[in-house]
């Protein structure tokens, strides 16, 4: 099992976009395949920013290459 790390950073530094980038490569996208992984948040904000993030870090990519990774509010 991975080990837990607890980390702590100032508004505006990317923690978002570490954490969704380090999703994105972790999953990857395999021909013909559906959801890959699911982020679940604790606030509808933070859920929409992951979307917004995820979407932004992968709308370069051609459309079957896009790993499918969701962000929900739990």
């Amino acid at each position: 099992m991975a080990p837990h790390i607890f980390a702590q950073a100032e508004n505006g530094a990317g923690k978002t976009g570490a954490f969704c980038l380090a999703s994105i490569l972790a999953v990857g996208r395999k021909p013909g395949s559906e959801l890959r992984a699911i982020i679940i948040t604790t606030t509808s904000e933070l859920a929409q920013q992951a979307a917004e993030t995820i979407s932004q870090l992968t709308c370069k990519l051609d459309a079957e290459d896009r790993p499918v990774v969701k962000a929900f509010l739990s």
